[in-house]
């Protein structure tokens, strides 16, 4: 039954998404963590079409430069003022 509803969020996301544009790989992003944390630099490394469909909204992979792991965030997480504690684009942490 698992198998059945995957496959039937696939076949949605297919037919809803067929054009949209998720994110650009290689978009730089920042964590901000606040207080006395350095900011963390990565970049888009994969995203999960799939993912919006089932949830709603876009998965992205995010590679960090500090350390070289991998974050999985939804897209709508992103902060799209710059302002605030979480992810942003690096466009719009310098010029929110």
């Amino acid at each position: 039954m698992l198998t059945l509803v995957t496959f039937v969020c696939y076949s949605i996301n297919i037919m809803k998404n067929k054009g949209d544009i998720i994110m650009k790989l290689g978009t730089k992003i920042i964590g901000n963590f606040g207080g006395y944390t350095e900011l963390w630099n990565g970049v888009v490394v994969d995203t999960d079409p799939l993912t919006k469909g089932c949830v709603g909204d876009y998965a992205i992979d995010v590679k960090w430069e500090n350390n070289g792991s991998t974050t999985t965030i939804m897209r709508g997480e992103l902060i799209p003022d710059g302002n605030g504690i979480g992810y942003m684009t690096e466009e719009a942490y310098y010029n929110g």
